[in-house]
């Protein structure tokens, strides 16, 4: 009886994966009886095969099917009747997978060294790309497969320092299909559309504000965060965007307020106002009657998000609070709501955690 050694299905021979041929050897004999002699047999549409005039003994067998590797049976007792099983393996023919590193102007990148791995195997392959950005893996066995491509420090920062950061991807995971070739692009994979932030506080510009920029999606794409300050007009402008989603976060201090993500299409130009405060919400955590560290989570207006943590003497601030109303939240407390008015801050908080248990 012969199966598929993937599956467990059984072999017909009326199918294009049948066995078409056994061959016996005995162990006391150099003769080989091939296929429609003695001791050889095909399979029938159930996978099973009866090998006639076979002295009972112990033989070696050979099991052949087309696109199956090939099995070989040693010393196997064989007698009257006696039930035999072979399960064989498909044949998987290699492919290969050629990756290009691109520059922010879409220029060749070489000597950028290129892991080509599987997901349960931190080793894999590695090469260096050549001068024209290229790296070429061959005999690459079907699945899924990820190729990373690791960039030196220094032309990391040296292309920050230039662009302030664009679209980036260092990662690709794939799947490589039997017999196929796939091709992957690493580097800046850089797009037509644009977004523009602009920071306010009413109808005041907000000069000066670290505003970042992380794309959501698509799953694959590994982004650099780009991030860049705004300018005296209180804008920045991030452009050379793929689409997908992009949230946005506007940072100042220790304090990063981040907002719910934007859709970028293609070829289009979004123009984004974040509207932040001049209020600072204060206050301090607590456990009984002393004081606790932690952080804080804030959700505001438009969902807008912020992380505070709070110092050794308990107290923490988020600047830049809009009017409106707030939510803070602490781990180990429950949620206290605070209303930032038109003008002035609100009244300090407290925010009371749970007594830790003591066993």
């Amino acid at each position: 009886m012969v199966r598929d050694g993937g599956t467990g299905e059984l072999l017909p021979v009326a199918r294009a994966i049948s066995v078409t041929e056994v061959k016996v050897r005995g162990l006391d004999s150099t003769e080989t009886l091939e296929n429609g002699g003695p001791g050889a047999g095909a399979a029938d549409r159930q996978g099973r095969m009866v090998l006639g005039d076979l002295r009972p003994g112990v033989h070696d067998l050979e099991v052949h099917a087309p696109g199956y590797q090939t099995v070989r049976l040693e010393k196997v007792p064989v007698g009257a009747g006696t039930p035999i099983e072979a399960s064989l393996r498909r044949v998987q023919s290699p492919g290969a997978v050629s990756v290009v590193i691109r520059g922010p102007a879409g220029d060749a990148v070489a000597g950028v060294r290129v892991l080509l791995r599987r997901p349960d195997d931190a080793a894999g392959r590695a090469v260096q790309s050549d001068g024209d950005g290229r790296v070429r893996f061959d005999g690459v066995s079907p699945g899924r497969h990820i190729v990373d491509a690791d960039f030196s420090l220094g032309l990391l920062r040296r292309w920050k320092k230039e662009l302030g950061g664009y679209p980036f991807r260092n990662r690709r995971t794939f799947e490589l299909k039997e017999g196929e070739d796939a091709s992957v692009e690493l580097g800046f994979i850089l797009g037509s559309s644009s977004m523009t932030v602009r920071a306010r506080e009413g109808e005041r510009p907000l000069p000066g504000l670290k505003v970042r920029l992380v794309q959501a999606g698509p799953p694959d794409f590994d982004v650099w965060n780009p991030q860049l300050s705004t300018g005296p007009d209180g804008a920045v402008t991030f452009a050379r965007l793929r689409p997908g989603l992009y949230r946005v976060s506007v940072s100042e201090d220790d304090c990063r307020w981040t907002f719910p993500p934007w859709e970028v299409r293609e070829a289009e130009s979004v123009d984004r106002t974040i509207a932040l405060g001049r209020a600072v919400i204060r206050g301090r955590l607590k456990r009984g009657g002393a004081v606790a560290e932690g952080g804080v989570a804030i959700t505001g207006p438009g969902e807008r998000i912020a992380i505070a943590q709070a110092d050794r003497d308990g107290g923490f601030e988020i600047p830049r609070a809009a009017p409106g109303r707030y939510r803070l939240e602490a781990q180990g407390a429950p949620p206290i709501e605070v209303e930032v008015p038109p003008a002035g801050d609100p009244p300090p908080v407290e925010i009371h955690l749970r007594e830790t248990q003591r066993g």
